[in-house]
């Protein structure tokens, strides 16, 4: 800036006050010119793994019975753009490698964001497109025309669908930012010919002349171009088939649009970033060849022959092993070229009128005599079976779809390249249902005038079963059939005989099937279809639900077009784009000419509703088109319907997976020759024992991979099952075999570098009960470029530990022997890695006279031996655990807890989670238990997070068996309930802190639900003394001595734990109960903080990833010695490095502070320390620290004192000198709060520990539930009288007495008045809550919405032994002691026998919402804090009590209960008053990220020292970082590499936020390290990521990083 230096230093005769005037003149120009962006518009994209079932499922397209999944080409995606105004309308297109929309996708998508988003994004501004491969999964349409083939309904050909396009939406909302949209056009001739020339010569011959191709040969490209990060994506629409692949193809495929779509993403991630925005583009000499991607990944490994040779000879083939699916998921190519510090790139290949249009541009031929086809009626000899259209790779397949793939992208390059057009102006949107069964279409007359016509309910011809050249059908059918035949007239009459007056309508189309009218079991053809207008700028996309030939889509846009270029307000001329989105939103078939439609070729054929077709779209798409450019709203029309529930699937369940004795699944059935050598070009192939891929999908993973060796230790991902030259085939030896194998085969790409490979296969087998177990396994390793041979085929060498092995392979059994002892009579204990044991051995070699026939009857009895046991599972349930963060916003929010205005979040002490488990019976019930780190469970979360499961799961989690459970730490972010009570000191709802909660239950509980498995469950009790005081003496000491005599102290000591263990993987989780309260931190703290039982969750997690599988199951738990010492992560992630003290020293002063730089959220997430340390080959694990009857339980276990004196304060007011200010209680590490709360953490995780690791009794028995809610403001309770009988009483609206407030027991005139100002409690209210002197009649106060809840629910879970009583609020000790023992004392004298003494009962507390303290009638009279706090008035705990005896008599009897009054839903009703973050600044020169303040210069640290660093940072609030980390301690590995070791969720690393000033724009991040004792000697520095906000809104995310200093 040598403006600035020549102003400041130029002058110096210029007076102080002028240069800091002029200063700040050049402040506000940089403020003004950053925030005035280039874009338009906000655009953001996404893409999502929607790869169907890979075997077993009839593939849509072609309606080939024979043509069933069985592996896969290449994956397929859901890819979408938002585009939105800054302030305004925004618009979702969704591509989809998939053979159309699906109306039922659809409808339950939009449910799904309705759940997430509200009304933000419905069907008028979101459309779904296919691409129409002919080679994806069926089964996902509703109506039954669609889903004979597939046998019915695919379940998971659906919900594959609908998660990936609800997910690859999320990540486009989510990263919107600032930015450009540019469009481009241009010719692409050699990649479609029209397939029905015959049809279309029958339009008019001057319309014919108005264009130069029987097709459409242009593409429109849109290249979206970040503010910051140059361009992010593209979208193109072309018109051409996806029939390169043929209808005898088996594997899955995107086909030419998306194979071009994985040619143009490879090659921008790999030519793009790489080069720089500036030379983005590959130089013109290189666009010949696809881009390959492994020479990018790795460097070229020496390639000497005999050093590679030595070194793929010291890889042994490993035996097939258990994994999970995260393991495929981490070794995918694409997640590990994934740049963190960059979007991604997304490119999708849309489709558009290719209804008439083929790839397979040789033309059509004969397959016996080569011939040309008939013209007319594309015949070989009158038969439509013979006749095939040739792609430009014929014969090949796969070649023709890689050249059409090609021809298609590169053309979207040049475009892409070349695009200057920007699109400026509206984002506008119009959408219709429209009844196309009988819709009116009103046309011009040849003389003059109108006439009416109408459109027909759905039928398809004869030609329809003809099929086409890209599939032909069978049988007698053939083209251009306006007669059909009596034959199929009298089939087509015993399904549905067309009336009359159809037969009329669909003329000259002679009927073959009467669709539209066809309604059993249910509809087979859709009758409501919608009609959709999307507008960015001068670009228009009409979306239309079928496929339109060519002439008829031309006809549509010309028909748009003059709609929009001669109305509106001239915003369109003639350079308008108007492209046709086909297959879109929903699928009708064909859609043709009036002309086409009489020569009733298979277009006009299968155009449904009649000649009037296209003319009824022309009509309609003018009527919607006119009200865009007016500014007028469409009538929405009539609702499709929605036919989930009536869906029929005849597709049979996988049953069983199994492999022959004593080979595992994932072991390599044929290997590579030893000692192989392959060259470019040459096909490696492989062939795995395997199981059926329907187990599970490996969505965003893999079932095959080809890794490359480097530094010759470290296997690297370089081609995997979405790469053209990877082709995974899975078949089965018979029909019904339960033996399957997978086949993998690689065409080594000419762009390979030389090297040592190998190939890995992933999958899943299920045992005959159901349950789901991942294996792996990588097959022997081969060589590029060398030759070499297998000296003998027959012995194989092994390895197990350190020792060796030699093993001969026969047709079923493997047997192995010991290297160094060659008899054979050793065999006995190695035979099958202790499967059969050494009776396999004497039986094969014990008894060598025996005939063949007898060993292999043997054999097979050892089979159904190993299977059956196999499939026995010693576990009692299905379990699955999950574990989703949810941090909200570190800025500016009012923590929820303690309700002081002051205590505003400013930071992250670490972070909050929502940890799920799922139990369930193998065939029966299930329950679901959320725990959160959370103030409390709000209902209102509970709502909206049910809606959301419900549209996932439909009715498999509700209300009825969903809790979920809140922590109670007072150092998280408020404003996430529902009631006014409760966000007044939030300065109303925090619509943020709401989202970030209900979106990680959702994904803690999806992440549970997915990995259910069998497993165990087992129950352990212990006492923890140390943890928790009761603060509320006095009004514990009220309740009768009698009682009181019964317990041992004044709160619950007793902590109950659950350990799930998993049938394969052993120990996954534990969850456990305990009351002591979340306010370990103090009311003055601001960072958020789990509070103690958040820390002991995260001990528990750390100790047992650290402790548990380091170490195996057999040792899982540390020793006793090492109980005392808190998992300390940076020591098992990293070597110890050399620890010369010059050394590293001279280490860290090479690196110097890193300036401020642009980044990702992705960085943040994947810099994150777990994230670093999740094992990929193991299930995580999860440990969650529940909330119990902790009402008047404190974790400040030193008592209360006076902060004046020291002295205790008064025993039954809490005060000092009478005021209860002064009087606050002491944790065990008073004054330091962070101490308190890690000492009280410690001791519950160690008692969790101990009870862990001595869990013996097993849970057994029923999954079970029920739920009811009551209006508890009214509601009636029958006690016991003294004298007997029994007496009515009712409890309260809500209220509060001035104890809440202030600690006393009486009220006063002053607070009278006050209180009166806003609601007067009648004298009812006044009389019922007596003797609480009411402060606020929160219960009667309803402006502007409900103050206080009155329908709360009550809920029973059990699991076999174990039952969990959720309540919604605080119990105290005495309370929850009463409810247990009436709970308890109903299930043990009722029933069957089932619950005896043994039975275990816990609390929940905070569960499902939110309705403050619950005390006994006793405790309530007292009125402290707790009783003046009990709303709903002095008999609410027998108004508990009542209603869970009612439903345990439920529980154990089996009957239903009433639901009850359903809660209100008052989210649209919120008011927030917090105002939104406006700007984010930095001073002149200045970056986000840049240091401020720095470590020393060459500084060293020891152990228990505190090392600060302090950057320029932005407001947390922009980018909650969720699942990443705003700080970030980093070890210096290698001397180069940077690894991860501390991060904001650990206990030692603060991250602290604050202003200059409280409106100012700059902020300072400061991130302050407490070294831990455990940590390694080495060089480390600390990095800060976060997001900045621009004056017009745009978010955008830095990094930033310290220098290197030396901890020794």
């Amino acid at each position: 800036m040598g403006m600035l230096a020549f102003l400041l230093y130029g002058h110096k005769k210029w007076s102080s006050a002028t240069i800091w005037f002029l200063g700040f003149l050049l402040f506000l120009v940089h403020y003004i010119s950053g925030a005035q962006p280039a874009s338009n518009y906000l655009i953001g994209l996404g893409s999502y793994d929607i790869t169907g079932p890979a075997a077993d499922v009839n593939m849509m397209g072609y309606a080939n019975l024979e043509q069933i999944t069985s592996g896969v080409h290449f994956r397929l995606r859901a890819r979408t753009f938002i585009v939105a105004e800054r302030q305004g309308n925004r618009l979702v297109f969704v591509n989809l490698d998939a053979c159309m929309a699906s109306q039922i996708v659809t409808i339950k998508l939009l449910e799904r964001l309705k759940a997430r988003y509200g009304g933000l994004y419905t069907e008028q501004n979101v459309a779904i497109s296919g691409i129409h491969t002919h080679a994806g999964p069926g089964g996902y349409l509703q109506y039954v025309v669609y889903i004979i083939t597939s046998l019915g309904f695919v379940r998971q050909s659906f919900d594959v669908i609908v998660d990936g396009i609800e997910k690859s939406i999320v990540q486009a909302h989510e990263s919107l930012q600032p930015g450009s949209i540019f469009v481009n056009k241009g010719e692409l001739l050699d990649a479609g010919v029209n397939r029905s020339p015959s049809a279309y010569l029958n339009n008019p011959a001057a319309e014919r002349a108005k264009y130069k191709y029987n097709v459409d040969k242009e593409m429109t490209l849109l290249k979206f171009v970040d503010d910051k990060w140059g361009p992010i994506g593209s979208f193109n629409w072309f018109a051409t088939h996806g029939t390169s692949m043929s209808r005898t193809n088996s594997l899955i495929s995107g086909d030419n649009k998306g194979a071009a779509a994985r040619f143009m993403e490879d090659w921008f991630e790999q030519k793009g970033f790489m080069e720089g925005f500036d030379t983005l583009y590959f130089n013109k000499s290189e666009a010949d060849r696809i881009p390959r991607r492994v020479s990018t990944i790795v460097p070229s490994p020496n390639e000497n022959r005999n050093e590679l040779m030595r070194l793929a000879s010291s890889f042994q083939p490993s035996k097939g092993r258990p994994a999970t699916r995260f393991l495929c998921l981490a070794r995918r190519v694409r997640n590990a070229l994934r740049q963190a510090d960059r979007p991604q790139f997304v490119s999708a290949f849309c489709q558009s009128n290719c209804g008439d249009v083929s790839p397979n541009v040789l033309g059509a031929y004969c397959t016996d005599t080569g011939l040309p086809c008939d013209f007319n009626h594309s015949t070989c000899h009158g038969k439509n079976e013979l006749c095939y259209g040739w792609g430009p790779g014929y014969p090949d397949e796969f070649e023709s779809t890689r050249i059409i793939g090609e021809r298609q992208f590169k053309k979207a390059v040049e475009l892409f390249d070349k695009a200057s057009e920007q699109l400026k102006g509206k984002v506008d949107f119009r959408h219709e249902y429209l009844n196309f069964s009988n819709l009116e279409v009103s046309l011009p007359k040849v003389g003059g005038g109108k006439e009416v016509v109408k459109t027909c309910p759905a039928a398809v011809g004869f030609s329809f079963a003809a099929g086409t050249t890209d599939g032909p059908g069978a049988f007698d059918f053939k083209q251009g059939d306006d007669k059909g035949n009596v034959f199929w007239r009298l089939v087509r009459d015993l399904i549905k005989t067309p009336s009359q007056e159809q037969i009329k309508c669909q003329c000259p189309k002679p009927i073959l099937l009467d669709i539209g009218e066809t309604k059993e079991p249910y509809d087979w053809a859709p009758s409501i279809l919608p009609v959709q207008i999307l507008r960015i700028g001068q670009l228009v996309i009409l979306s239309v639900p079928g496929e339109f030939t060519t002439m008829a889509g031309r006809r549509l846009r010309e028909a748009v077009k003059m709609v929009l270029t001669s109305g509106g307000k001239g915003e369109f001329d003639s350079n308008v784009h108007i492209v046709i989105a086909g297959l879109t939103n929903t699928y009708s078939q064909y859609v043709t000419t009036l002309e086409e439609y009489q020569v009733q070729r298979y277009e006009g054929a299968s155009t449904l509703y009649g000649p009037h077709t296209l003319d009824a779209y022309i009509q309609e798409f003018k009527k919607i088109a006119t009200a865009l450019i007016s500014g007028k709203t469409v009538e929405p029309g009539p609702q499709p319907p929605d036919l989930l529930d009536k869906q029929i699937s005849l597709l049979p369940p996988v049953v069983l997976d199994a492999t022959p004795p004593c080979v595992k699944f994932g072991d390599v059935k044929t290997d590579v020759p030893s000692n192989s050598t392959f060259k470019r070009g040459e096909m490696v192939t492989v062939t795995f024992w395997s199981a059926c891929p329907r187990n599970d999908l490996m969505t965003e993973g893999t079932f095959a991979l080809v890794e490359i060796l480097q530094n010759q230790k470290t296997w690297a991902p370089a081609y995997d099952d979405d790469d053209f030259c990877l082709r995974f085939k899975w078949s089965r030896p018979a029909k019904l075999s339960p033996e399957s194998y997978a086949t993998i085969e690689w065409r080594i790409p000419g762009s390979v570098v030389s090297g040592v490979y190998r190939i890995s296969h992933f999958g899943a087998s299920k045992s005959l009960l159901g349950s789901i177990r991942h294996f792996t396994e990588a097959y022997k390793e081969v060589v590029l470029f060398t030759v070499g041979m297998r000296k003998y085929p027959w012995l194989q060498r092994y390895r197990r530990g350190n020792d060796s092995y030699y093993g001969i392979v026969t047709k079923r059994i493997a047997v192995f022997s010991v290297t160094l002892q060659s008899q054979w009579t050793k065999l006995g204990s190695m035979i099958c890695q202790k499967r059969a044991m050494g009776m396999l051995a004497f039986l094969l070699y014990g008894h060598k006279k025996w005939s063949s026939a007898t060993i292999w009857f043997l054999g097979f009895l050892l089979f159904l031996v190993h299977d059956i046991s196999g499939a026995k599972q010693a576990s009692n349930y299905l379990i699955g655990l999950g574990s989703y963060d949810i941090t909200g916003p570190a800025a500016d929010v009012n923590m929820m807890g303690y309700a002081n205005i002051e205590q505003i979040t400013s930071g992250v002490h670490f972070r909050l989670r929502a940890r799920t488990f799922i139990v369930a019976e193998r065939q029966g019930n299930r329950l679901v238990f959320v725990n959160l780190d959370a103030c409390m469970a709000s209902q209102i979360v509970t709502i909206k997070l049910l809606e959301r499961i419900k549209a996932r799961y439909g009715g498999l989690y509700t209300e009825q068996n969903v809790a979920i459970s809140g922590i109670h730490t007072h150092a998280g972010p408020g404003g996430y309930l529902q009631y006014v009570v409760y966000i007044i000191t939030s300065l109303g709802f925090v619509r943020q802190s709401f989202d970030v909660i209900v979106d990680g239950i959702e994904k803690s509980i999806v992440q549970a639900h997915e990995s259910l498995q069998p497993g165990s469950i087992f129950v352990n009790k212990g006492e923890l003394l140390d943890a928790g005081v009761n603060r509320s003496p006095s009004a514990y000491l009220n309740n009768p001595a009698a009682e009181r005599a019964k317990y041992k102290y004044n709160v619950d000591k007793e902590m109950t734990l659950l350990k799930f263990v998993d049938d394969k993987w052993g120990p996954v989780g534990s969850f456990n109960w305990f009351a002591t309260h979340g306010t370990s931190m103090s009311r003055t703290n601001s960072l958020i903080s789990g509070d103690n039982k958040g820390a002991a969750a995260r001990f528990m997690e750390d100790w047992f990833e650290q402790k548990g599988f380091m170490v195996g199951f057999d040792t899982l738990y540390f020793n006793k010695s090492e109980a005392d010492r808190i998992p300390r992560r940076v020591s098992t992630i990293v070597p110890s490095p050399n620890k010369n003290r010059n050394e590293l020293m001279g280490l860290a002063s090479s690196f110097q502070p890193s300036k401020g730089r642009p980044a990702t959220r992705f960085l943040s997430l994947a810099r994150r320390v777990r994230n670093a340390l999740r094992q990929a080959d193991r299930p995580q694990f999860v440990s969650a620290f529940c909330q119990s009857n902790c009402g008047d339980v404190s974790p400040n276990v030193l008592g209360a004192y006076c902060t004046d004196t020291g002295l205790p304060c008064d025993f039954n007011h809490s005060t000092c000198h009478g005021k209860n200010e002064l009087c606050y209680g002491r944790g065990p590490g008073y004054p330091d709060e962070f101490e308190s709360t890690r000492i009280i953490g410690e001791r519950q995780f160690k008692k969790a520990v101990e009870l862990f690791d001595n869990a013996s009794e097993q849970l057994k028995g029923k999954v079970d539930f029920r739920h009811e809610y009551l209006n508890f403001s009214n509601l009636e309770v029958s006690l016991p009288k003294v004298g007997g009988g029994k007496e009515v009483v009712k409890t309260c609206p809500a209220a509060l007495g001035f104890s809440f407030a202030a600690g006393t027991t009486e009220g006063n005139v002053f607070w009278r008045l006050v209180r009166d100002l806003i609601k007067t409690p009648s004298q009812e209210q006044i009389k019922c809550q007596c003797p609480k002197p009411i402060l606020l009649d929160i219960g009667e106060a309803k402006e502007p919405y409900d103050w206080a809840p009155s329908i709360l629910q009550v809920q029973i879970l059990r699991i076999g032994q174990l039952v969990i009583l959720s309540v919604p609020g605080e119990f105290t000790t005495m309370a929850g002691g009463r409810l247990r023992e009436a709970v308890k004392m109903v299930l043990t004298s009722g029933g069957k026998g089932e619950f005896d003494s043994n039975v275990h009962i816990v609390i929940a507390g905070l569960t499902n919402t939110y309705s403050r303290y619950v005390t006994t009638i006793e405790e309530y009279q007292v009125q402290r804090y707790e009783g003046a706090s009990t709303l709903y008035g002095p008999h609410t705990l027998d108004a508990y009590i009542q209603e869970f005896k009612k439903l345990a008599t439920a529980l154990f009897s089996g009957k239903t209960v009433e639901p009850g009054p359903q809660p209100p839903d008052l989210l649209d009703k919120q008011i927030s008053l917090l105002p939104p973050v406006v700007l984010d600044a930095t001073p002149p020169c200045v970056k986000f990220g840049d240091v401020k303040i720095d470590v020393p210069s060459n500084s060293t640290f020891k152990r228990g020292e505190l090392v600060k660093v302090t950057f320029w940072s932005a407001c947390p609030r922009n980018d909650l970082m969720t699942e990443g980390t705003f700080a970030l301690v980093e070890i210096l590995q290698n001397q180069k590499t940077w690894a991860p070791a501390y991060d904001d969720d650990d206990f030692c690393l603060r991250f602290k936020w604050s202003r200059p000033a409280k409106l100012s724009p700059e902020s300072y991040a400061t991130i302050e390290w407490r070294i831990p004792g455990s940590v390694v000697s080495g060089v480390y520095r600390i990095s800060h990521f976060g997001a900045s906000k621009s004056l017009f809104g745009s978010i955008r995310h830095f990094a930033g990083s310290s220098s290197a200093f030396v901890v020794a």
